[in-house]
């Protein structure tokens, strides 16, 4: 089931904790840093550094959590970010 666009980050946290995976290891496969994964499970992309990073981010979380990449990233409203 699809959740709606403001539920990214806690689809993305519960595909991760069903993963059996901690932060410390998505930010070890990724480069990510933690408290900016932190965030964006929180559903708040401002410490991305934009909306490039951001979608990079959330592509590369679900990836790693099995998720859909390109479907994810197509549900954020990008327009909302600021440019960072």
């Amino acid at each position: 089931m699809l959740s709606p666009e403001g539920a990214i980050g806690e689809e993305l946290r519960h595909a991760r904790d069903n993963a059996g995976l901690s932060l410390d290891e998505i930010s070890s496969r990724t480069k990510i840093r933690v408290r900016i994964l932190e965030s964006i499970e929180a559903n708040d992309y401002s410490m991305c550094g934009g909306e490039t990073y951001a979608r990079s981010h959330v592509r590369q979380m679900a990836k790693v959590v099995g998720l859909d990449p390109d479907e994810l990233v197509g549900r954020v409203n990008w327009s909302t970010l600021d440019s960072g």
